[in-house]
């Protein structure tokens, strides 16, 4: 009677979970989660340790050990004996669980790292160069701080995928990414935004710093060019940011490039400052 009770309420709670999966038990097995990890490790011990003890016992029992101080020190030893490998594998589950959290933790890093860097420059990309303007640009309207932007495209580089191959362009595209990269601060933002378009956000930045950054640019590109026998140099907007309208401030820092280029390229040129910005009192 007591045989037939436990199979019934055994297939009983099996049928339950297997008619609920969405239930905690199940979801849990089948869960990339530490609990889940441990879950399944213990599981084969959950359904072994009972066998165990129960053969014990009734070995016990056909000894006829149950009724003598050498049996209860048997069966005391043998818990013991069945504890001890569980409590082991509950430690080794965890560690193995927290090893296995640690490394999808590093791979979620480097592909959010990976996410935001330009595969060639190893600069930031567009992606990452908008997050960190639109971040600025509110903490800047928060406490109004000032910010400038460069706008850099590079004058004659077609020319050097046309007569050198586009393994010589991404060599040289690489370099002045380097040079860039040396003149502006640590706290700036530098992007390469797609083909020789790289821009720069300057935080906390006044003009006359700004122009000493963005006419760096301007003799760095000239010099690796020139390290590199090709005719290239750099054309470079700069405006003062308006954290009010950054799309506004883009747009007039791309206008003040393209005036650079159309004078000859090779140069910086500072654009207006918004309307709003021109109409603030100094001070």
């Amino acid at each position: 009677m007591a045989i037939g009770t436990a199979l019934g309420v055994l297939a009983l709670s099996t049928g339950v979970l297997a008619a609920r999966p969405d239930r905690d038990p199940v979801r849990l097995l089948v869960s990339a989660s530490v609990a889940g990890t441990v879950a399944r490790r213990l599981l084969p011990a959950a359904v072994l340790v009972p066998a165990i003890l129960a053969a014990v016992r009734l070995a016990g029992q056909d000894l006829g050990l149950y009724g003598t101080r050498v049996g209860a020190w048997l069966f005391g030893l043998a818990m013991v004996g069945v504890a001890a490998p569980v409590v082991w594998r509950l430690a080794r589950s965890l560690e193995y669980a927290e090893q296995e959290r640690a490394r999808t933790a590093q791979a979620l890093r480097v592909a959010r790292e990976h996410a935001d860097r330009d595969p060639l420059t190893d600069l930031f990309n567009r992606r990452r160069f908008d997050a960190e303007l639109a971040r600025f640009a509110g903490h800047a309207r928060r406490y109004d701080l000032p910010g400038a932007l460069l706008a850099v495209d590079l004058d004659g580089f077609k020319g050097v995928n046309d007569r050198h191959g586009h393994a010589a362009g991404d060599t040289l595209l690489r370099a002045i990414a380097d040079a860039l990269a040396a003149c502006v601060r640590e706290t700036d933002v530098l992007a390469r935004l797609g083909g020789d378009e790289f821009w720069a956000l300057l935080p906390y930045c006044d003009p006359p710093d700004a122009e000493r950054i963005g006419q760096a640019v301007v003799t760095s590109v000239r010099a690796v060019a020139a390290s590199e026998g090709v005719p290239v140099t750099a054309s470079v907007g700069l405006v003062a940011l308006d954290p009010e309208d950054v799309a506004a401030a883009q747009a007039r820092a791309d206008q003040a490039m393209y005036r650079a280029k159309h004078a000859g390229g090779d140069r910086l040129t500072v654009g207006a400052a918004s309307p709003v910005m021109a109409a603030s009192p100094a001070g």
